[in-house]
């Protein structure tokens, strides 16, 4: 028996004992199979499971047409739409509009399940709209840092065994540009032993690296697509002036203000939400395909940058994206890009 997690993924055609009660013309369950369940918070706040019958199998009640008739005109209209018109076999509850271009208070309505899920797909769109802005800012701020440099980091991982099993990583390549796109660094890491399996030809030894990372990247600040390329970096050559990727739960505040002084920033959080697309099923933002490049990362952030009339931002704008930069980049860590 299939057990949905939530009623948005429960078809229209499996209803429960209530829903078949609630139609415009009743079904009645007695002696149907249950075909599937549902899972539902009760009115404690936790977890029930709530029976669905197949509707097109149950029988009508026996009501008839008349009556069915009459009792309709009894009582009010709460199976027509107020949005779209829709005449809906369930009863409908009202609810207010929640788009947030109209923030002051909405008289209810009744709305039927597409309406519902429309408002708040406009009320996600407007959103992300109204913050694109804030991102571009950013992007404009990180481009301006002086002798910036744009970190690309590829792990290598052989293919798995036959049999499925993941193996581990032998070298990892850490790839840079400085602001105009020219690159500066370029160098293949192993990290395994000389004599390992699917080491990649070129790669060199950790402590021949760390010579070449440093006169690269030390004193720059560093853009990066997500946390994974600062433990990356200090896995191959670290040292004190490089940042500490965010750990897995919080960046301590002391960490927060030396990644801020040394003008670190991580970008796919941030591409994230300004290119803020929506999956029209989750309503969550897309994920956004890496950068796979440190000059095609360069290039997006320009995108970014453009996409924002400098001279009509908000001074008061800035102050308030750099603040949240941090916040983002804890959020990167669990989420990711």
């Amino acid at each position: 028996m299939i057990t949905y997690p939530h009623w948005s993924r429960v078809p229209a055609h499996l209803m429960s004992r209530t829903q078949l009660a609630d139609l415009d013309l009743p079904r009645d369950p007695s002696g149907q199979a249950v075909v599937a369940e549902v899972e539902v918070y009760n009115w404690r706040d936790k977890k029930d499971i709530v029976d669905l019958f197949d509707a097109r199998s149950c029988p009508p009640t026996k009501a008839t047409g008349k009556q069915l008739e009459s009792a309709a005109a009894r009582g009010k209209d709460k199976r027509t739409c107020q949005r779209c018109g829709a005449r809906c076999q369930r009863s409908l509850s009202a609810g207010p509009e929640t788009v947030s271009s109209t923030p002051e208070k909405v008289e209810s309505r009744l709305l039927c399940p597409t309406c519902r899920f429309v408002l708040k797909l406009l009320g996600k769109q407007e959103e992300l709209a109204a913050a694109r802005s804030e991102h571009a800012v950013w992007a404009i701020e990180v481009l301006a840092r002086e002798r910036l440099a744009v970190l690309w980091v590829d792990d290598v991982v052989p293919e798995p065994t036959p049999s499925g099993k993941a193996r581990p990583m032998t070298a990892t390549r850490l790839r840079a540009c400085d602001g105009d796109g020219k690159q500066i660094l370029d160098v293949l890491v192993r990290l395994v032993k000389p004599r390992a399996k699917f080491v990649p030809e070129g790669a060199v030894a950790v402590e021949d690296a760390v010579p070449l990372v440093h006169t690269a990247l030390l004193g720059r600040p560093l853009l990066v697509w997500n946390e994974e390329a600062f433990a990356r970096l200090r896995q191959v050559a670290p040292h004190e002036m490089l940042p500490f990727p965010a750990n897995r739960y919080s960046m301590s505040y002391a960490e927060q203000e030396r990644r801020q002084a040394l003008g670190h920033a991580v970008a796919g959080g941030r591409v994230r939400q300004w290119r803020g697309q929506l999956d029209p099923k989750t309503l969550e933002l897309v994920p956004c395909v890496p950068a796979g490049t440190p000059d095609r990362l360069l290039y997006l952030l320009r995108r970014m940058a453009a996409s924002i009339d400098v001279t009509a931002a908000d001074g008061a704008l800035v102050e308030d994206v750099m603040a949240a930069d941090e916040v983002l980049a804890e959020e990167e860590v669990s989420t990711g890009p």
